[in-house]
């Protein structure tokens, strides 16, 4: 370099940082320092207007918990009688980002956590990281459960013996209560695909499970019964020609 007309030989090293801008407002310059991977151990704001200066350097010290300074002019500083710090990352990952304290003349950041064992080694997570594991756990087992449940219930009320009925029986019935508007045509055509698609077992279960939710007939809890009585014994009984029936009933 060149000072008052004489040239001095400097020693120094010129690394590019992507991402950094000169007129980048307080915003950006907070995310990119917040981006860090490793924190640094003290930030000197030296651009722009005082009071925006002292703003961010107030916001960097509450959120990040870094020695930050606005130094004035002529300000020095030693960095060579600073301990060095050498961080390995060899077998636990650090999965946050720790906000440490000053403790006397010791930096500080108790926290709870667990140990997460991953394929590319062991990583230390904070006490959130581990909540929302064992909620996402939780969530999948709630889905899980519901699976069985009705899996269970399907087979329950399969296997439970059902009432049998004579077919004249079982149209009369059920062309009185179509025209009654009792068994709609939607529901008829429900059902049919449902046999179609699923069987006479999980049909039945079907019916049971939209009388127990008064879906049936919701306007009548005494009809919803019959109606449903009829269609199990009618189902069980002759499943396809069931079906041939609420086929024509969906058709009228």
């Amino acid at each position: 370099m060149r000072e008052a007309g004489k040239e001095y030989g400097v020693k120094l090293k010129v690394h590019y940082i992507p991402g950094l801008s000169a007129h980048a407002d307080a915003d950006g310059l907070f995310s990119f320092v917040n981006s860090a991977s490793i924190l640094p151990k003290k930030i000197f704001v030296v651009h722009g207007e005082p009071e925006n200066a002292e703003a961010l350097r107030r916001r960097i010290i509450n959120n990040l918990r870094i020695d930050t300074f606005v130094p004035e002019m002529g300000y020095t500083e030693n960095f060579m009688d600073r301990e060095v710090v050498k961080v390995v990352e060899k077998d636990v990952h650090l999965d946050f980002r720790p906000q440490f304290t000053k403790v006397g003349e010791q930096e500080v950041y108790p926290f709870a956590g667990a140990l997460l064992k991953k394929q590319d080694g062991i990583h230390l997570i904070s006490k959130e990281q581990y909540i929302g594991i064992l909620t996402e756990t939780e969530e999948e087992l709630e889905t899980m459960l519901a699976k069985v449940t009705s899996k269970k219930e399907l087979e329950t009320e399969a296997a439970a013996p059902a009432e049998e009925i004579s077919e004249v029986v079982f149209k009369e019935e059920l062309l009185k209560y179509a025209d009654a508007g009792i068994f709609s045509r939607s529901r008829a055509r429900e059902l049919k695909d449902k046999i179609e698609e699923e069987g006479r077992d999980a049909t039945i279960a079907h019916i049971n499970k939209l009388a127990r939710k008064d879906r049936l007939y919701p306007l009548d809890k005494a009809k919803q019964e019959v109606l449903r009585k009829v269609l199990v014994a009618g189902i069980n009984s002759f499943p396809q020609k069931a079906r041939k029936l609420f086929e024509d009933i969906s058709e009228k």
